[in-house]
């Protein structure tokens, strides 16, 4: 199944034709279309690839020239009197003719410059591709840059497995260099400032001059409840608005925990900034304690070292957000971010009970 690369340019001039009278004194810009062979990279489905069969840059100048004729017979007044769009140069890597490859070289570039430019370089000068200056190819670029995303591109949404969301032991890291999560559900975590050290039997997260972050899928923001569930050592005294755990970026959305005057705070805005649970008591500085809070679109609820310390009635689901920092607010909110170390930091899409929680907390 394909199209033939003259027939489809050919129909081009017409359809400007048309387009331009039909808009009336709407400005339209002629776009030049040199086709494209996407087999390579696309699934190929008869009737609907993109294949244009036999380019040559003869059919691609003719386009040209007519585009240019086009534009040229346009009232001078007109801002689009002097403007034509080759559709989808930058593509780099679908398969457009105009791109310089071994099929077709420079050619289809040098149309443009044959019919729109007046006086040009020598082609030897001109026609030149980065092995020709010592360096390598782009997808070597778009190679090295892909490997520093291992197994999921961040458009690629992570496939959830189970109730635990993500589990960040810090005990390991991915070939990349990221906080690996050791739920099955690969939610790694990207450092900028936070580091590893020793404590609490194993590797720990030492914060305070940054955050890890993630993209976050929606199940994150279950209708069904969240746990959120980590052991915290705060290095300072009294520390407020100072964050262990953030997903909220608009202030309505999302859950975060952290301190207020040195007490947990646990917050699920429904409106800006609304819906804070402060626990009684401030945690102890240089220690460590187990920290959890649920919410069940009802009732939020906190637990220190797996005892409940307060609860607030909250009606609602989640306002979904889109991301998290683990150790801050924000990465650049210097002022918000926790001064402390954090160990075994978990989310789960359902409510723990008090028993699951003190079980968690027993855990040493």
């Amino acid at each position: 199944s394909y199209r033939d690369h003259a027939d489809v340019l050919s129909r081009y001039r017409q359809t400007w034709i048309d387009r331009d009278a039909s808009t009336g004194g709407v400005p339209d810009i002629p776009n030049v279309v040199m086709g494209r062979d996407d087999r390579p990279w696309g699934r190929v489905k008869r009737g609907f690839n993109n294949y244009i069969k036999d380019p040559k840059a003869e059919n691609f100048e003719v386009a040209c020239r007519e585009a240019k004729a086009l534009v040229d017979a346009k009232p001078a007044g007109r801002w689009d009197s002097k403007i034509v769009v080759f559709d989808n140069w930058t593509e780099f890597g679908e398969g457009h003719y105009i791109e310089p490859t071994t099929g077709t070289g420079f050619t289809f570039v040098n149309a443009i410059k044959r019919v729109f430019c007046s006086t040009w370089a020598p082609e030897a000068e001109t026609d030149i591709i980065p092995e020709d200056v010592g360096l390598p190819p782009p997808q070597k670029r778009y190679e090295a840059v892909r490997a520093g995303f291992g197994d999921r591109m961040p458009w690629q949404s992570i496939r959830i497995t189970g109730d635990l969301l993500a589990d960040w032991t810090f005990e390991a890291t991915t070939q990349e260099g990221l906080l690996a999560d050791a739920s099955p559900n690969r939610c790694h975590l990207a450092c900028e400032g936070v580091t590893l050290e020793d404590g609490r039997g194993g590797r720990v997260l030492r914060c305070g001059e940054g955050g890890a972050t993630a993209t976050l899928p929606a199940p994150f923001f279950s209708p069904g409840g969240v746990t959120v569930a980590l052991w915290c050592k705060p290095s300072e005294k009294a520390q407020s608005d100072r964050w262990m755990l953030n997903t909220v970026s608009g202030g309505s959305d999302g859950y975060r925990l952290g301190l207020g005057g040195g007490r947990v705070a646990w917050q699920v805005p429904r409106e800006r900034w609304s819906h804070s649970l402060i626990s009684p008591e401030a945690l102890p500085v240089e220690a460590w304690s187990h920290v959890a809070a649920t919410f069940d679109n009802t009732v939020m609820r906190l637990y220190v070292n797996g005892k409940e310390v307060g609860t607030l009635e909250r009606r609602g689901f989640i306002n979904p957000g889109d991301g998290i920092i683990v150790g801050a607010h924000s990465v650049d909110l210097e002022r918000a971010r926790f001064r402390g170390c954090l160990d075994n930091v978990r989310i789960y899409r359902r409510v723990l009970t008090a028993d699951e929680i003190a079980k968690l907390a027993a855990e040493m």
